[in-house]
């Protein structure tokens, strides 16, 4: 992989339109918009917390698609045969072991193109990782993933800046514990990626 410098949430790297979530987001980033919408319509918008984010996802089954793996042709946005489709070499064996999953979208998908979760809560799964406001904390995570993914314990940067809570999985993903919903992902809250993206709250009150 090498760094572009000149990628931005404007420059992705692929195509988006004005229906494709924006990529390429610090948790920072995200928090200044949630400032910005927020004098701009008089209404307060927030990041999601991560108590929030599990409430939405919570639909009884094990999976945000159901209870198989692996997932369903068009379940989400996940790593599939169009993601690999303009690599070079031969990637298709990468997708769930060789399964010829399809969603239909190359890189991030417009939102809404998947069916909503029992909650009405659309593209919880897929498309691009959520920041949400929350601090991380390895607790978070069962032992068993953290047994497997080692790198998930730390809770700082180098620093001592406290990583934020990432929720969902995204375009590039295919590993089964990262696409389940109780799983966190966490990074700096200054890191921008391809697959980073975020979802808004609105509070009512």
């Amino acid at each position: 992989w090498v760094l572009n410098k000149s990628a931005s949430w404007q420059l992705p790297g692929f195509t988006q339109s004005s229906n494709h979530p924006v990529s390429c987001v610090s948790w920072r980033d995200a928090k200044k918009f949630c400032e910005w919408l927020s004098k701009k319509e008089g209404r307060t918008y927030r990041l999601p917390f991560d108590e929030e984010w599990t409430a939405a996802a919570k639909t009884g089954t094990r999976y945000l698609w159901g209870d198989t793996f692996p997932p369903p042709n068009h379940s989400g946005n996940y790593w599939d045969l169009n993601a690999v489709k303009n690599l070079p070499g031969r990637w298709e064996k990468s997708i769930f072991g060789g399964h010829p999953y399809d969603d239909g979208a190359e890189r991030t998908a417009r939102v809404g193109s998947y069916a909503a979760n029992k909650n009405g809560f659309f593209d919880l799964g897929g498309n691009l990782w959520e920041w949400c406001e929350d601090a991380y904390r390895a607790t978070l995570n069962t032992p068993a993933v953290l047994a497997e993914n080692p790198i998930l314990k730390e809770e700082t940067a180098a620093d001592g800046t406290p990583h934020r809570v990432l929720r969902g999985a995204a375009w590039d993903n295919l590993d089964e514990t990262s696409l389940r919903p109780e799983f966190r992902d966490m990074d700096e809250p200054d890191r921008r990626d391809d697959d980073y993206g975020f979802r808004l709250v609105l509070d009512l009150n």
